[in-house]
């Protein structure tokens, strides 16, 4: 996971993401930090099982799209170069 960190901060500085998703996971990663939310987070135990929900469904709502573009990049990132293809161009 940690291996991954850096398709994640990729993810967010890619212009072809839309803003609202970036958005949701940003939004989402607040709501969890911060003791304000619909359930206080004072209530000890009761107060994180609206956060866990939250955090829940950020996960499995962008679980496949954050996989697919890490295996995306990945791919970009090891692109192998044929040599023979450039000199035949030339």
């Amino acid at each position: 996971m940690f291996r991954n960190i850096k398709y994640f901060f990729k993810y967010f500085k890619d212009k072809e993401v839309p803003f609202y998703k970036k958005g949701l996971i940003i939004g989402s990663l607040f709501y969890f930090i911060l003791p304000t939310d619909i359930v206080s987070d004072f209530i000890i135990g009761i107060g994180w099982i609206d956060d866990a929900a939250v955090a829940a469904f950020i996960w499995n709502a962008f679980k496949s799209e954050i996989g697919d573009y890490v295996a995306k990049q990945k791919r970009l990132d090891s692109k192998v170069i044929d040599f023979e293809d450039k000199r035949n161009k030339k």
